[in-house]
C-alpha cells in the first residue's frame, strides 16, 4: 500500500510551439501553434508530427482547432494519426487517401501506417471507399481508409451535428480524449460527441508498446482546399499534480468506525468520487479523488485499511430450566481478551435470572454484547383418551397431548417428529408425546395403539354379465368369524335373486364387533351397437349391397347368407331382408327393403358423324324410353342439359347422356363429329397490264373455309393452261383459270393479263401480300423511264378516302395508312384499293404527261 503523501508522477508535455512539430511535404507553419497541411492547390500532401511521444498507458486529452477550407466542392481532408513510425514519417498518397491511406491503382496496397489509429476529417465523397455524401468523421485502424472493411472502428458519421458541410472557412474545435482504465477513445467536434469506442490501445493496436508518435496528415487531389490545424492544449498525466490529503496516511479504522480525509490540489477543484466533495468520511475501503484538466479526468486512489476486530460472539439469551445453574462463555479471535460484568474474568457462573455484559478487546478495537438469563419451569404432559388403545381397521383415532403450562408439543413416531398436540392414528402404532417450554423439556409419554381386523365375504353373480334387458342372481359367502346382516340393493331390484345391473353391498359384522361391508357390481352389456345400411333403391341394371357395421362378432341374413355384406340384384325382389347380429352371446335383429328403379337408354347412335363445313348440320332426335321415369328423363350433351333433338355441327367429341332426375339411373354414349374443310381460292396478277413480250407474277392464295384445317383432306390445284403450275406462276398476257378441289367440292379463280406498248411507262402491280413472309410484302411502282420530271402515287379506299401517297417512285407501300394531320399510322384491312398514278418525262426535248387510274388487291 502506498503512503498518503505518495503522488504519481506527472508527465509534462509542453504545449505545441513551432519547434514542436516536424513537417513534411506541402505542410507549412502558419504561426503560433498552427500548421497548414495543404494549400488550395490540387495534388498536394503533407504531414506534421509532434516531437514528443504520447504514453497511451496513461490518459491523454488533446484540444485542437481544424479548418477544412472554404470551398464546399473542395477536397480531400486531414487525419489525426497515432503511429510508431517516428517523428519523420512521410505522408503516403494524395487524393482520398488524405496522406495516410493505401488505395492506389484501383486496389488497396499494403498499408504504411501499421499499426496505427486514425481519426479522419473527410470532405470528399469517394464511393469506392464507402464514403457517405456528407462531410464526415471516421475512426480507422492500421493505415486502411476503406470504410466498408473491418478496420473501420467507428463511423463514418457527420462531422458536424448541425451541418453536412464543414468546408465553411471556419475554425472548428476538436477534443480527443483517451481513458486507458475504461479503454475508451472519444472525439468531440464543435463540443458535440461524434464517437466513443472501446479499444485495447496498448495490448491490441500497438502490441504492448505504450509510446506512440502523433500528428496530422492531409492531401488534395483533383479538387483542393487550404487545410490546417492548431494545437490548443495537451495533457498526458498519470495522477493529480500537487494533491495533498489531510490527515496524512496510511489510514486504518476499526470495523464500523469512520475517518475524515480532506483533499486539495493547487489550481484544481478536487472531489471524492460519488460525492463531489473535498471531504471524505469513510470506513475501510478503496476511494478515488478526482479532478479534470483540459477536459481530461485525473484521478488518484487511497486505501483505508480495516483493523482486525475481536469478532465477539455469544448466545444473547440463556435459559435455566427449573433453576439449574450454568456458566456463561463467549468466543473471540485469537489474541483477544474477555471481561464479564467488569470482573476481568473470561466466564461467569450464574444460577438465577438477570442481565450480563461481556466485552472483548483486540488491539485498539473493542466489542460488547448483552446476555440475558431467564428461569424457566419444565411442562407436565397428559395424553387423551389414554395410552393403551384399540380401533377397527379403517377407523380414525385422534390422540390429544396437553400440558400444564404453555409449551411446544409434538409427537415422535419412530423418531420422526409430527408437530402439534393432535395425532391422527389409523394403523398399529407406538408413539411418544414430548413437550418443551422456553427450551426446557418435560417428561415424555408413550402411547400404544392396536388395529383390529374387519369381517370379509366373497360376492359373485350368475351369469357374470347380463345381456341387455335380462336379470340374474347375486350371492355372498362370509369368511370365518363374519356374518351378513343385510343387503343394500340397486334401485329397481327387489331381491338378490332377481338381480338387475348395479351395485350390491352386503353389510357384515365380525366376532370382534367390527362392522364392514363387501360390494359387487353386476354389469349389463349395452345394446349391440350396430347399423344396417344400404340404398333405399337401386337401378335395375346395378347390384345393391346391404351392410352391417358396428361392434358385433357375427351376422346372419334371412336369405341364408352370413357376413357383414349382402349383395342383391333386381331378381331378389324388394325384401324385407333381415339380419341378426351376435356379440358376447347376445343377439339383436334389424330389417331393410330395396326398391328397383328403371334404367333409360340413349338408343342407337353413330360413333362418328362427318360433314363438310358448308353443309347443313346433322340432326338427331332423342330415343323413346321403354319405361316411365321415377322422376323425369334428363338429356344432356357434354354435361349441358338439352331437349327434343340435337344438330351435330361443331367438330369434337360429345357425350350424350340420359338419366332419371329422381334416381340417377343413367345411360350414355360418345359421338365424334368430324367437320371437313371447303376450299376458297383467290388469285390476281401482280401487274394487270404488261408491255409487249414481258411477263408478270400471279398472286394466288388457297384457304379453308371458316377456319377449318386445309390439310385435313387431300386437294388438287389445276390451271386451264397445263404449262402454268403452283400458286405464284409467272405468265405473259392472257386469261387464266385456277381450279381447287377436294372431297367437299371445288372453287375457281379467274385472272386476266393484258399487254400494250410501253415506251416510258409505269407498271402498277394489281395485288400484293404484306404478310411478312418475304414474298411480295410491299407495293412499289416499276418503270422503264430513265428519268422523271415529276411523279406521284395516291391510294384510296372504297369510299374514296386517301389512305397513302408518295412523290418518290422508289418508296414502298407496306399496307399502312397515314392519318392526315396526326402523323399516326395503322395498317389497312384486306381488300380492293383504287390508285391514281401520275408522271411527267421528256423525250428529245418534248415533255410528256401521263396519268393512270386503276385498282389493286391487298391480300394477307
Amino acid at each position: 500500500m502506498r503512503s498518503l503523501g505518495y503522488l504519481l508522477a506527472l508527465i509534462s508535455l509542453p504545449l505545441a510551439g513551432t519547434g514542436q512539430f516536424n513537417i513534411t511535404g506541402s505542410a507549412t507553419v502558419s504561426g503560433g501553434d498552427c500548421i497548414q497541411i495543404t494549400q488550395a492547390v490540387n495534388g498536394q500532401q503533407g504531414s506534421a508530427w509532434n516531437v514528443n511521444q504520447l504514453d497511451v498507458s496513461l490518459p491523454f486529452c488533446i484540444q485542437l482547432s481544424v479548418n477544412l477550407g472554404s470551398n464546399n466542392g473542395g477536397a480531400d481532408g486531414i487525419a489525426f494519426v497515432l503511429h510508431q513510425l517516428g517523428p519523420d514519417a512521410p505522408s503516403t498518397i494524395t487524393g482520398g487517401n488524405m496522406g495516410y491511406g493505401n488505395y492506389s491503382g484501383g486496389t488497396f496496397n499494403p498499408p504504411i501506417f501499421s499499426p496505427s489509429l486514425i481519426i479522419e476529417f473527410d470532405t470528399w465523397v469517394n464511393g469506392f471507399l464507402g464514403d457517405p455524401t456528407y462531410d464526415h468523421i471516421a475512426l480507422q485502424r492500421d493505415g486502411t481508409n476503406d470504410h466498408t472493411g473491418p478496420d473501420c472502428l467507428a463511423g463514418p458519421v457527420e462531422a458536424s451535428s448541425t451541418s453536412n458541410n464543414i468546408e465553411d472557412g471556419q475554425d472548428h474545435t476538436v477534443l480527443i480524449t483517451w481513458n486507458p482504465e475504461a479503454q475508451s477513445y472519444r472525439c468531440e467536434f464543435d463540443g458535440v460527441e461524434r464517437f466513443e469506442v472501446n479499444v485495447d490501445m496498448v495490448g491490441d493496436v500497438f502490441a504492448g508498446n505504450s509510446l506512440v508518435w502523433w500528428g496530422f496528415t492531409g492531401s488534395t487531389g483533383g479538387a483542393n482546399n487550404a487545410q490546417s490545424f492548431c494545437l490548443l492544449d495537451l495533457s498526458n498525466s498519470a495522477g493529480i499534480p500537487g494533491l495533498t490529503l489531510d490527515p496524512v496516511g496510511p489510514y486504518s479504522v476499526c470495523p464500523g468506525d469512520q475517518i475524515d480525509i480532506t483533499a486539495s490540489a493547487p489550481g484544481n477543484q478536487v472531489g471524492w468520487a460519488g460525492s463531489n466533495s473535498a471531504l471524505l468520511q469513510a470506513g475501510p475501503g478503496v476511494f478515488t479523488v478526482e479532478t479534470e484538466s483540459l477536459g481530461c479526468p485525473l484521478t488518484e486512489t487511497i486505501t483505508v485499511e480495516a483493523l482486525p476486530a475481536p469478532n465477539l460472539s455469544s448466545d444473547p439469551d440463556i435459559t435455566l430450566c427449573d433453576g439449574a445453574p450454568t456458566v456463561l462463555t463467549a468466543t473471540v479471535d485469537s489474541g483477544s481478551t474477555l471481561d464479564w460484568d467488569g470482573n476481568g474474568q473470561p466466564s461467569l457462573a450464574v444460577s438465577g435470572a438477570g442481565a450480563h455484559t461481556v466485552t472483548a478487546t483486540l488491539g485498539t478495537c473493542v466489542e460488547s454484547l448483552e446476555v440475558t438469563v431467564v428461569n424457566q419451569a419444565s411442562p407436565t404432559l397428559t395424553v387423551l383418551p389414554g395410552t393403551d388403545l384399540e380401533l377397527c381397521d379403517g377407523d380414525l383415532l385422534t390422540l390429544d397431548a396437553t400440558t400444564d403450562i404453555a409449551a411446544n408439543v409434538q409427537w415422535l413416531i419412530n423418531g420422526a417428529p409430527s408437530p402439534g398436540p393432535l395425532l391422527n392414528v389409523t394403523t398399529d402404532l407406538i408413539a411418544e408425546a414430548v413437550a418443551e417450554a422456553g427450551g426446557c423439556p418435560g417428561n415424555p409419554v408413550t402411547v400404544q395403539v392396536d388395529v383390529l381386523p374387519l369381517p370379509t365375504a366373497t360376492l359373485s353373480s350368475v351369469p357374470d354379465v347380463l345381456c341387455w334387458g335380462t336379470t340374474g342372481l347375486v350371492s355372498a359367502v362370509p369368511d370365518a368369524g363374519s356374518s351378513v346382516t343385510d343387503w343394500v340393493l340397486p334401485a329397481g331390484t327387489a331381491a338378490p335373486n332377481q338381480a338387475g345391473p348395479g351395485l350390491y353391498t352386503a353389510n357384515l359384522l365380525g366376532a370382534n364387533g367390527c362392522p364392514s361391508s363387501a360390494s359387487f357390481v353386476l354389469e349389463q352389456l349395452p345394446p349391440i351397437d350396430f347399423d344396417l345400411t344400404g340404398p333405399n333403391g337401386a337401378c335395375e341394371n346395378a347390384p345393391a349391397v346391404l351392410q352391417v357395421t358396428g361392434n358385433h362378432s357375427a351376422a346372419s341374413w334371412s336369405t341364408g347368407d352370413s357376413g357383414d355384406l349382402l349383395a342383391l340384384t333386381a331378381a331378389d325382389g324388394e325384401g324385407p331382408f333381415t339380419v341378426t347380429v351376435e356379440l358376447d352371446g347376445c343377439t339383436e335383429a334389424a330389417s331393410a327393403t330395396v326398391e328397383w328403379w328403371p334404367v333409360p337408354s340413349v338408343g342407337q347412335l353413330a360413333d362418328t358423324v362427318i360433314r363438310c363445313v358448308l353443309d347443313p348440320a346433322v340432326e338427331w332426335t332423342w330415343t323413346e324410353q321403354a319405361s316411365p321415369a321415377v322422376g323425369y328423363w334428363v338429356w344432356s350433351i357434354n354435361g349441358v342439359v338439352t331437349t327434343n333433338q340435337h344438330a351435330w355441327e361443331q367438330e369434337g367429341t360429345y357425350t350424350v347422356r340420359v338419366l332419371d332426375s329422381m334416381t340417377g339411373c343413367a345411360d350414355s354414349a360418345n359421338v365424334t363429329v368430324d367437320v371437313w374443310p371447303n376450299l376458297d381460292v383467290d388469285a390476281a396478277p401482280y401487274a394487270g397490264i404488261v408491255c409487249w413480250g414481258e411477263t408478270t407474277e400471279i398472286l394466288a392464295e388457297l384457304r379453308a373455309v371458316e377456319g377449318t384445317d386445309i390439310d385435313e383432306l387431300p386437294y388438287t390445284l389445276e390451271w386451264n393452261d397445263p404449262e402454268v403450275e403452283g400458286l405464284n406462276p409467272t405468265v405473259g398476257a392472257g386469261t387464266y383459270l385456277l381450279e381447287a378441289e377436294n372431297a367437299c367440292g371445288k372453287d375457281i379463280a379467274f385472272v386476266e393479263v393484258t399487254q400494250e406498248y410501253c415506251g416510258c411507262d409505269m407498271w402498277m402491280p394489281t395485288a400484293f401480300t404484306p404478310d411478312n413472309d418475304g414474298i411480295n410484302d410491299g407495293l412499289k411502282v416499276e418503270t422503264n423511264c430513265p428519268e422523271l420530271d415529276e411523279f406521284s402515287l395516291e391510294l384510296y379506299d372504297r369510299w374514296g378516302q386517301l389512305v397513302w401517297r408518295t412523290d418518290d417512285p422508289e418508296r414502298v407501300w407496306m399496307g399502312q395508312s397515314e392519318t392526315l394531320n396526326s402523323g399516326r399510322q395503322h395498317f389497312v384491312q384486306d381488300g380492293i384499293y383504287g390508285y391514281r398514278l401520275f408522271w411527267k418525262y421528256s423525250e428529245t426535248g418534248i415533255p410528256f404527261i401521263e396519268e393512270r387510274r386503276g385498282h389493286l388487291h391487298l391480300l394477307r
